[in-house]
């Protein structure tokens, strides 16, 4: 139990991919156990202890009876430079520092830029215009390409839109490009993926602690996996292709506390929406 006069942070690590993420990023080797949450205390030392929950009990300093024999459990104390998010975590690693506060201005590294068949040809004209015709992808790995929007129409302005990618794609060595090779037929194009929020998933582009950047606006999505993903413009993605780099502000943190019970017809999408809008 946490000392008296301590309290807790409303909020518990879970065995998922975003807790995995987070105790990666402390600095320190930790390990936890299977199927147990924690609640996350930060003290005036700039420590996190671990909180088993009411009614649980917890040994100081020896393993958790459960465990397996030979497998660690996550130390009392977690030494961190700064009590962080995840997010900032996240966002420290990826520019070199020790900790970041919300509305920091900082340069972070990309690991995935991903564009697809709308802001793509945009993204990739700006790309060549501000980097010289002949300029390169700062990462050819690093660099996915998903058409997704304009994929099966007949439209021929669309269809363009796609062939501006494919061009791309040769000229550059882009290594991951989920083309379609036959429009009359969904099932015979075994490297088209579908929707690119689905595809960067599936196809291991979504990495816990790493930074992913798209053009589109739900590439926030990707955070559901311990990272820090979000949408840009054409412009800053042109601006990462061509150095692997973007200057951003350290978002601050929001709660959202929910009272009453959900109706059945009240969706988690329809949830989250309105809670955006307040």
């Amino acid at each position: 139990m946490a000392r008296k006069g301590r309290k807790c942070v409303p909020s518990y690590i879970c065995v998922a991919y975003a807790s995995l993420g987070a105790l990666s990023l402390c600095g320190t080797t930790t390990s936890f156990v299977l199927r147990q949450s924690l609640r996350v205390t930060p003290t005036a030392g700039r420590y996190l202890h671990a909180c088993p929950p009411a009614g649980r009990q917890r040994r100081e300093g020896k393993p958790n009876e459960a465990t397996r024999k030979g497998a660690a459990t996550m130390a009392t104390s977690v030494q961190v430079s700064e009590p962080m998010t995840l997010t900032e975590k996240i966002i420290a690693k990826a520019c070199d520092r020790q900790s970041v506060a919300p509305n920091d201005n900082v340069w972070v590294k990309t690991d995935v830029l991903m564009t697809h068949d709308v802001c793509g040809p945009g993204t990739i004209g700006n790309f060549y215009k501000e980097f010289g015709p002949k300029a390169k992808v700062w990462d050819p790995e690093g660099v996915v390409i998903i058409p997704d929007h304009y994929i099966f129409t007949a439209d021929p302005r669309a269809n363009r839109n796609v062939d501006i990618l494919r061009d791309f794609v040769n000229q550059q060595d882009i290594k991951y490009f989920y083309d379609i090779t036959d429009r009359g037929n969904f099932k015979a194009n075994p490297d088209y993926k579908g929707v690119c929020h689905v595809a960067l998933a599936q196809e291991g582009h979504t990495r816990p602690g790493e930074v992913l950047f798209g053009t589109d606006s739900h590439t926030c999505n990707a955070g559901a996996f311990g990272q820090f993903a979000t949408g840009i413009g054409n412009t800053d993605a042109s601006f990462v292709m061509g150095t692997g780099k973007l200057l951003i502000k350290s978002p601050a943190s929001m709660q959202f506390a929910l009272e009453g019970e959900i109706p059945d017809h009240l969706l988690a999408k329809v949830t989250f929406a309105g809670g955006a809008h307040v």
